[in-house]
C-alpha cells in the first residue's frame, strides 16, 4: 500500500489521560512542523500529560545515510515548559539532534515541575524511496517516541545514466564502457565516503591523492579528519548525482548535486569531484563543493552553467594536508597520535591576529560562517555579529547560514569581531579582512587546550580562543587571549 502524505495523514497521540490528534500538512511543505492539541482529564491533574507537542521527523540526511537507532533523553521540565533535554552520547548527533528539537516543544500544565527520561526510536524499512515521503510516527508520551520511515536511495544510485542540464549524459564523451566503469566506481566512491568505509575509499582515490600514505597512515588521517560522534573536522558526502564534467588537469571535473553533513549539520549544493584514469581504473583525486556559501544545484539546469574558476588537483587530497604555516607536511608525520582530530593545530598556533591573509579584492562580497565548540562540544553558533573598525561598525545576522560583510567595511586592513554564544561573549581583535570568507572554527576551553594550543604564561585559559580560518592554503591558526567573557559577568566600574 502507498504510503499517504502527511497532508491526508492523521496522527493519533496516545498519552496517560490525554488523546492528541495532529493538524494537517498543508500541501507541499512535507518537512513542516504540525502542532498537536490536547484535550486533558480534569480529574488527573497529577498524571504527567503533555498538552501540546510538535510532530517528530526523521532527518532526510539520516535517511539517506542509513541512520537509525534509538536516542535516551532526559527531560527536566518547570512550569510546563522543557528548561532542559540531555540525550546520551552514544547516540548519532542527527538523530540526537532531531529528538531534542522535538522534546523542547513539548508543554505540559503550568503547575507541572518534574524530571523523567523518554526515549526516540528512529526505524528504517527495507524498501527504497527516492523522493522523499512522510514517515509512519507513533507517540505514547511522555515515554516512547518511534519513528519508522523508508531510507532514501542516495543521489549518485546510477551516475552514468544521469541526464545533465544540457541534456546530455555526463559522461556522453567516453565509451559506453569507460562510462560503465566511471559509473560504477564512483557509485563506491560515494558510498565509502557515506559509510565512512575508509579501506575501501583507499583503493578509490588516486596516487596523487593518496600522496604516498600507506593504507594504516590513510585510514589513521581520515579516523581524525572526520571524527567521532561529536565533531568532525571534514564535511563526509553522502550523495552525489552527476550532472556533467570537463576535462581539467590529467582527468575530468565531474559536476553535479551534492549532499554532505559535519557535526549534524546538512549541506546541499553544487559540488565536483575530480577524476583520473590510471593503473587501467578510474580513480578520484578529491571532492568539494564549488562555492560558500553552496551554489543551489538547480542552477545545473542552466545549459551554460560554468564553474567560476577551475579547482587544482595536484595536491593530496584535504583529509591528507597536515599543513604548517610553511609547506605541508611530508607524509610520514601521518602516524597515530600525529594527526590531530581538530586538524591543523601543529605548529601553526600564533598569538598574533594580524596574520596575513589571502589576498581579495577590496569590496569584493565577502560570507562566512563561524563554528564554536566549548570543551570539544559543539555549542549553538552565533545568530548574529558585530564587526568593527576604526571609523565603522556593522551588525550583521545569520543568513543562508553565513555572515555577510558590508562592503564599506572591506577597505579597513583589519576588523574586530564580536559575538554571542551561549554563556559568553567573544570578542576577536584585529581579523584581517581576507580572513571574512569560509569556515572560521572557534574553540573555547574552562579547564585546559589540547598540547597542539600552546597559551603564555599569564594567560587564563577559560578567558582564551583558539581559532582556525579555513581560508586558502594553508589554513591559518590563532590563539587570542583575553577574548572570552561570560555573559553573566557584571562591568568593572572605575574609580
Amino acid at each position: 500500500m502507498k504510503r499517504h502524505l502527511l497532508c491526508c495523514f492523521t496522527l493519533m497521540l496516545l498519552v496517560s489521560g490525554a488523546v492528541a490528534q495532529a493538524v494537517p500538512h498543508k500541501q507541499g511543505h512535507a518537512n513542516g512542523v504540525s502542532k498537536l492539541a490536547t484535550t486533558t482529564n480534569a480529574n488527573r491533574d497529577e498524571a504527567l500529560t503533555v498538552q501540546h507537542a510538535d510532530v517528530p521527523s526523521y532527518p532526510p540526511i539520516a535517511r539517506t545515510a542509513r541512520v537509525s537507532g534509538t536516542v535516551q533523553v532526559l527531560v527536566t521540565v518547570k512550569d510546563g515548559l522543557v528548561i532542559n533535554a540531555k540525550a546520551n552520547s552514544s547516540a548519532n548527533p542527527l538523530l540526537v539532534n532531531a529528538a531534542t528539537d522535538n522534546v523542547k516543544t513539548w508543554k505540559f500544565s503550568p503547575q507541572t515541575d518534574a524530571t523523567f527520561q523518554t526515549t526516540y526510536v528512529y526505524q528504517l524499512e527495507k524498501e527504497e524511496i527516492s523522493i522523499l515521503d512522510n514517515p509512519h510516527i507513533e507517540m505514547q508520551l511522555p515515554t516512547i517516541v518511534r519513528i519508522t520511515a523508508r531510507p532514501i536511495t542516495p543521489l549518485c544510485n546510477d551516475c552514468g545514466e544521469v541526464v545533465g542540464g544540457s541534456g546530455k549524459k555526463p559522461f556522453s564523451r567516453l565509451s559506453r564502457a569507460e562510462q560503465q566503469s566511471l559509473n560504477r566506481r564512483l557509485s563506491e566512491y560515494v558510498k565509502a565516503y557515506r559509510i565512512r568505509n575508509w579501506t575501501a575509499l583507499y583503493d578509490l582515490v588516486s596516487d596523487t591523492g593518496k600522496n604516498g600514505v600507506n593504507r594504516e597512515m590513510f585510514i589513521a588521517a581520515m579516523k581524525a579528519r572526520h571524527g567521532g560522534q561529536g565533531y568532525s573536522d571534514m564535511p563526509d558526502l553522502l550523495g552525489f548525482t552527476a550532472n556533467r564534467s570537463e576535462d581539467n588537469e590529467n582527468g575530468l571535473d565531474v559536476y553535479g548535486c551534492g549532499e554532505a553533513t559535519r557535526e549534524g549539520e546538512s549541506y546541499t549544493g553544487i559540488a565536483v569531484i575530480h577524476t583520473v584514469h590510471e593503473h587501467n581504473t578510474w580513480s578520484f583525486s578529491g571532492w568539494r563543493f564549488t562555492e560558500f556559501p553552496n551554489e543551489p544545484c538547480q542552477d545545473l539546469s542552466d545549459p551554460d552553467w560554468k564553474p567560476e574558476e577551475h579547482m587544482e588537483w595536484k595536491k593530496p587530497m584535504d583529509e591528507l594536508r597536515v599543513t604548517t604555516d610553511s609547506n605541508d607536511s611530508d607524509p610520514a608525520d601521518l602516524k597515530d597520535g600525529s594527526v590531530r582530530g581538530r586538524s591543523g593545530w601543529s605548529n601553526r598556533i600564533t598569538e598574533s591576529a594580524a596574520l596575513s591573509a589571502p589576498s581579495t579584492t577590496a569590496h569584493e562580497p565577502r560570507c562566512f560562517s563561524i563554528h564554536v565548540r566549548l570543551n570539544g562540544k559543539p555549542l549553538v553558533g552565533p545568530q548574529a555579529i558585530t564587526l568593527k573598525a576604526k571609523q565603522n561598525e556593522s551588525t550583521a545576522s545569520l543568513e543562508g547560514g553565513c555572515f555577510a560583510v558590508a562592503p564599506d567595511l572591506l577597505s579597513a586592513k583589519t576588523l574586530d569581531v564580536s559575538f554571542d554564544v551561549p554563556g559568553n561573549n567573544i570578542h576577536l581583535s584585529s581579523i584581517a579582512t581576507g580572513f571574512l570568507t569560509d569556515i572560521w572554527d572557534v574553540d573555547l576551553e574552562d579547564k585546559k587546550f589540547g598540547r597542539e594550543v600552546s597559551l603564555p604564561k599569564h594567560a587564563r585559559v577559560r578567558a582564551a580562543c583558539a581559532v582556525i580560518f579555513h581560508v586558502g592554503e594553508p589554513e591559518r591558526a590563532i590563539v587570542q587571549t583575553g577574548c572570552r567573557k561570560p555573559l553573566s559577568a557584571k562591568p568593572i566600574m572605575g574609580n
